[in-house]
């Protein structure tokens, strides 16, 4: 054990991965949550144990002494303990302890010499919600196997508490038959060694007691849940706690050395309880957490990330160990950056028990805030400095703006809407394939409600949770990553030899029709197995030109690729994944289900399909073949996926159009965009709203309202490599065009329009012309309005020097005023022509009742 400061050596990465991260693989979570731990050294000179002469042992001798340490040289502290016990009997020797919450962590080890062999070490448990016939909190002890002898000093450990709590409760069950028993809130109160008698005098010596994982234990009300009342820890008695050390590199977190992939729920009051079994392991709250809090996401062993506390509020608190990092309240921008400064100042200040790294959400600037923080939230598609840690936010329903012009242009009072499942796995997989060292989901919508659509979006992101659980190892720490030929959502992850290619977690082509993948780096000697959390499979290499390749996993086989030649590995997946199997395929056909019922995409054929899918998974389950099961699920889901997709693409395509439409980005809404895309066509229009909008003259821009926001009013800084100007030549509309231009990926700039004057009820209509012309990969124009926001922006690459119309579809309930903003961002040249905004006709489309299913 680590003394003095001093550690053991660390394994390789590959004994590692054997040995210890996928042996882990059989809890919640890949890697253990660790949490504060209580040592006693015993170097004090006041003695601590208290043996229980009741049952006939007697006490010759208490005392502190030094004895040699032969394990990291020097001495060591020790409490000898002289006595006398029957043969047969042990005497119990007892100490008080922190009081801890028994939970899946909790360990207790003891080193101890003693003179005979036999010794044992036991936890006594007190149940809160119990009583024994004196009316008090029942106790019960548990106990670990007797020590075998040995010469020296040996560790003594007691672990897996909870399940020798449930075999002790059932035990006492039989003897109290007409009784009630509750573990609920069980927690540790002392520790005792039993000490093995002859009826002659004996020694022993207790060198160092260590508890890992001290917690506040949860406090529950008769209605099973926690209640709102402190759970502080007592103070230890003796010992010392030694902190949870939380650092954030380049690689990702590591709690007390040990690496962790944060999956993130913004807390919006679900409890503890639901956001574990849906596999979140990191909850976002909005508020330093009260010590209720803290024991339950102690309980259900979850990281909480939130607001630093002050300096009062962090020195009234003993331990912060479930907290993994400060994040500074809000959305940040340019703006923010001064005030973010001295929040983030404030947070490195805090007492050393509350020292964690610092996070910031934010939408721009990422390369000032990397300065700030120690880490970034951003949405998909922002980038940040190589070396800045980033976690992306990921969103699971539409937005509010997004809510509302749905709400608006078919008035049936629609109600917040999950995204689809094809465009969550498609965000997780672009998170993968990006290096975030996380991932944060966000809705406006609480995760335990329980209707339908809730239910079936908890599923998915139970679902993908899993997968994230499961392909852990390759996701933290130091990798070498390489895309994958065939599949722009695939890369090859190598940590230490053994490698996994990452697949779509939702593949919406069948693996018969798929292209296939070349491995880089793989020859033909390497073995390969399909990895999902239903099971471990081998799949087939094959020799292709360039290299090895294989089929990639579709619809119907779900599943990463395992690269590995080492039986042990394998062996160690096989078994995590046959115990998670039965859950991961019941959730995954529950949200099947749900979904090829309430999609409108499939043909009847594919629905036909679908069902058949659906009813082999449902018999694959009754004979407990739970691969086969969750791979027919998955293709069910897959069907529908893929026919969704199709829609939606078809929706969208105008003739060559830019398009940006709410009634687009819903399957749900896809007959609606239909339906509105042929009567456009014939509606009559208003006048156009928008003055300035052929770009003839630069002062009557100005004149106009047109404006180029500074960092004085918005912190957006034009720089100096970017130029907005009126051009004369190749124009579409009068004689002259806007043109915004960036020299390199850096650049960002915009302009905005006047503000234009809705009434409630209008729909209006954005158009125009736009010119892209692209250096690199990077650069984009984005046009954008207020009513939209950030989902309905519309962007455009390269137009390969071809004039493209736009088009923006948006509609009021309220008298409002909004901006047209044309933007870029990289090395890009943006011409931009002819626009207008007119209030379209009353379009009479059918009103719908709104569906309660997941959409």
């Amino acid at each position: 054990m680590p003394r003095n400061g001093r550690k053991p050596p660390r394994a390789g990465w590959p004994l590692l991965l054997l040995a210890g991260l996928l042996v882990a693989l059989c809890g919640l979570c890949v890697l253990p949550s660790r949490a504060d731990v209580w040592v006693d050294p015993h170097d004090d000179p006041a003695t601590a144990w208290e043996v229980d002469t009741e049952a006939g042992a007697q006490v010759q001798a208490r005392e502190r002494v030094r004895l040699p340490d032969n394990r990291h040289g020097g001495e060591t502290g020790a409490e000898r303990i002289a006595y006398a016990a029957p043969p047969g009997m042990p005497a119990w020797a007892w100490r008080a302890t922190p009081t801890a919450a028994v939970i899946e962590e909790l360990k207790l080890e003891v080193d101890l010499q003693a003179t005979l062999p036999g010794a044992l070490i036991a936890a006594e448990v007190v149940l809160p919600h119990t009583t024994n016939e004196k009316g008090e909190m029942l106790t019960l002890r548990l106990r670990s196997a007797p020590a075998p002898a040995a010469a020296g000093l040996t560790t003594l450990k007691l672990e897996g508490l909870p399940t020798q709590l449930q075999r002790e409760a059932r035990v006492w069950r039989v003897g109290n038959p007409d009784k009630p028993i509750d573990t609920r809130g069980a927690y540790l109160h002392r520790v005792g060694v039993g000490l093995p008698g002859s009826g002659r005098p004996a020694q022993a010596w207790i060198d160092e007691l260590r508890i890992a994982s001290i917690v506040a234990p949860p406090k529950f009300g008769d209605g099973g849940v926690a209640d709102a009342g402190p759970a502080e820890l007592t103070p230890p008695p003796g010992g010392e706690i030694r902190r949870t050390q939380v650092t954030l590199q380049s690689d990702g977190f590591r709690i007390d050395g040990e690496l962790f992939f944060p999956r993130l729920w913004r807390s919006r009051g679900e409890t503890m309880a639901t956001l574990a079994s849906r596999g979140v392991n990191t909850v976002w709250l909005d508020h330093p957490p009260t010590p209720q809090e803290m024991a339950d996401a102690s309980y259900y062993r979850l990281r909480i990330v939130c607001p630093a506390p002050t300096a009062d509020e962090a020195a009234g608190v003993s331990s912060w160990d479930r907290v993994l990092a400060w994040v500074l309240p809000g959305e940040l921008d340019a703006r923010d950056l001064d005030a973010g400064l001295v929040k983030a100042d404030d947070a490195r200040t805090l007492p050393p028990n509350a020292q964690r790294p610092l996070l910031a959400r934010v939408t721009e600037a990422t390369d000032s805030w990397s300065r700030v923080a120690d880490g970034l939230l951003v949405p998909a598609g922002i980038a940040v400095p190589t070396s800045t840690p980033k976690i992306e936010v990921i969103r699971l329903d539409i937005g509010p703006k997004l809510t509302a012009q749905l709400d608006a242009i078919l008035g049936d009072g629609l109600a917040i809407i999950w995204l689809p499942p094809a465009d969550i796995a498609a965000a997780v997989d672009s998170a993968i394939a990006n290096g975030s060292i996380g991932v944060s989901y966000l809705a406006t919508q609480q995760l335990d409600e329980p209707d339908d659509a809730t239910i079936a979006a908890a599923g998915w992101l139970e679902a993908i949770n899993r997968r994230l659980r499961l392909i852990e190892p390759w996701l933290t720490g130091p990798r070498s990553t390489h895309p994958v030929t065939g599949s722009p959502a695939s890369v090859l992850l190598n940590r230490g030899g053994v490698r996994l290619a990452t697949a779509p977690s939702l593949a919406t082509a069948p693996a018969e029709r798929a292209e296939k993948l070349l491995l880089p780096g793989v020859d033909e000697t390497a073995r390969v197995y399909r990895l999902s959390p239903a099971g471990v499979a081998p799949w087939p290499l094959e020799r292709i030109a360039g290299g090895v390749g294989v089929r990639p996993t579709g619809g119907e086989s779900p599943g990463d690729l395992l690269v590995c030649n080492d039986a042990r590995v394998v062996k160690s997946l096989q078994t995590y994944t046959a115990q998670s199997a039965p859950r991961a395929a019941a959730n995954l056909l529950e949200v099947a289900e749900t979904r090829v019922r309430d999609t409108e995409a499939l043909t009847s054929a594919d629905r036909q399909t679908a069902l058949r899918r659906l009813n082999e998974s449902r018999l694959a389950m009754s004979r407990r073949d739970y691969a086969s099961a969750y791979d027919a699920a998955h293709a069910a889901m897959a069907l529908a996926s893929t026919a969704e997709v199709t829609r939606r693409d078809i929706a969208t395509r105008q003739s060559g159009w830019l398009t940006s439409s709410p009634l687009a980005v819903l399957p749900s809404t896809l007959t609606d965009a239909y339906r509105m895309n042929q009567l456009l066509a014939s509606s009559p229009r208003g006048a156009n709203l928008l003055h300035g909008g052929s770009f003839e003259d630069i002062d009557e821009l100005r004149r106009l309202g047109w404006r180029r926001p500074s960092a004085n009013n918005s912190g957006v800084q034009a720089a100096s490599n970017v130029d907005v100007e009126l051009i004369p030549e190749a124009k579409i509309h009068g004689q002259r065009a806007l043109r915004l231009r960036g020299e390199d990926r850096r650049s960002k700039s915009r302009i905005d329009s006047p503000e234009i004057e809705l009434h409630a009820g209008d729909t209006i209509e954005i158009t125009g012309w736009a010119r892209v012309a692209t250096r690199g990969d990077r650069g984009r124009l984005a046009i954008s309005e207020s009513l939209g926001g950030e989902e309905l922006v519309l962007t455009s690459g390269d137009t390969a020097g071809e004039w493209k119309p736009f088009h923006l579809l948006r509609a009021t309930s309220a008298e409002t005023t909004i901006r047209v903003t044309f933007a870029i961002e990289g090395a890009v040249t943006a011409d931009i022509d002819g626009v207008m905004v007119r209030t379209i006709e009353p379009l009479g489309v059918a009103r719908r009742p709104a569906s309660g299913g997941m959409r």
